[in-house]
């Protein structure tokens, strides 16, 4: 008997396989074997919504605690979230005191500077109210006199939503305590690509400027196809071949289009068996496609210029990618004028550009729906 809908069409959620992002986790584990002298053990990721950052985050943590590190994580769009960062630090700094391994009587050990005794008449500060630098300085010093772990990672998701005062901060412990003091503490962060805009945009923001990067992109069809097809078998369904290839193709190798077309061609399906023939995953497709207008397409739409999204409508017009210079005709308007539009549109996530001196929409959907060439029902054709 076939299991509950494997997929997970929620943003942030994990996906039931992780699939086509071993070389990103790969590179931050090399970082993490080499030290902190590695570029990468400061990197920052950017990708689009959908191209799945957080769940990224999360593999990435988990693969750093399976080579012993300790990892923490914060979201830099909370408010304050330096306080949160802080918060998560201290935590962490109480169970190392705590743990039987570490033998440390006093914060001294942890170059904390604060009594870990618990004398009421002389109470220490909370963790939290001291500097990141002072807490990861503290953590570090407790990892090299004990076995408690290789290192810490920390990761922070969302960082193009920073605030100015707690990046800052966040930048000059890194700086001293891993780049300067070369101690054991690596950072990964992700955002939207319009963090050179955002946050990067702030003179004060050197340290990250010289940040190792990372695009996490699009799924190659392989990866796109193994990532529909293996949670459907190991939930205890099945999926037709024509019915695969054209979940694979819709997806566009778009991660967040992979669980909203196999979650509803799933749900399409009223086989008890779960065998996803070519007519369930059509509806399924259809039904996927309505999700995302809802969830992203319309809210990208709305934010461009008329320009952009007639520009946005000639280059989804086209069977595939279409050059530059072609389109430039199709529009009667220069090549820098078109490079003018194409820069606004790639930073708005609507583009991506699959070769040099060549652009496409984003992902399939993009194209059904600002009525491509042909309809969903013929796709399989």
């Amino acid at each position: 008997m076939p299991e509950q809908n494997p997929f997970t069409p929620t943003f942030g959620a994990a996906p039931p396989l992780m699939v086509g992002r071993d070389d990103v986790i790969e590179r931050v584990l090399a970082a993490l074997r080499h030290g902190p002298r590695h570029p990468d053990y400061t990197l920052l990721l950017t990708g689009r919504r959908g191209t799945g950052k957080t769940a990224l985050l999360d593999a990435i943590e988990a693969a750093a605690r399976s080579q012993g590190w300790l990892s923490v994580s914060a979201t830099a769009s909370a408010p304050e979230f330096s306080s949160q960062l802080r918060h998560e630090l201290g935590a962490l700094a109480e169970d190392l005191q705590r743990d039987p391994k570490t033998r440390l009587a006093s914060a001294q050990a942890l170059g904390l500077g604060v009594s870990w005794a618990k004398d009421p008449a002389n109470p220490r500060p909370p963790l939290v109210e001291l500097s990141l630098r002072r807490l990861l300085t503290g953590i570090t010093e407790t990892l090299t006199q004990s076995a408690a772990g290789a290192g810490l990672l920390i990761t922070l998701d969302e960082f193009h939503a920073a605030e100015v005062d707690g990046a800052r901060e966040l930048a000059a412990a890194i700086q001293h305590v891993t780049r300067r003091e070369q101690r054991p503490i690596a950072l990964v962060m992700a955002a939207l690509p319009e963090v050179t805009d955002t946050i990067l945009a702030d003179m004060g923001m050197t340290f990250f400027h010289r940040c190792a990067r990372g695009e996490i992109g699009l799924l190659s069809h392989d990866a796109t196809r193994t990532a529909l097809q293996v949670p459907i078998g190991r939930a205890g369904g099945s999926i037709d071949e024509s019915a695969l290839d054209l979940a694979t193709r819709s997806s566009g190798g778009y991660p967040f289009m992979v669980q909203l077309v196999g979650d509803h061609g799933w749900e399409s399906c009223a086989d008890g068996a779960k065998h996803l023939a070519i007519d369930d995953m059509q509806e399924g497709v259809y039904e996927a496609d309505q999700a995302l207008t809802d969830m992203l397409l319309m809210p990208l739409w709305s934010a461009l210029s008329p320009t952009d999204r007639d520009v946005l409508r000639h280059i989804a017009a086209n069977d595939g990618p279409i050059e530059v210079a072609a389109l430039a005709s199709a529009l009667g308007k220069s090549p820098s004028y078109i490079n003018t539009y194409r820069r606004r549109l790639l930073q708005a996530g609507a583009v991506t550009t699959p070769d040099r001196g060549m652009l496409d929409v984003r992902d399939p959907a993009m194209r059904r729906w600002l009525g491509g060439l042909r309809p969903i029902a013929d796709l399989d054709h």
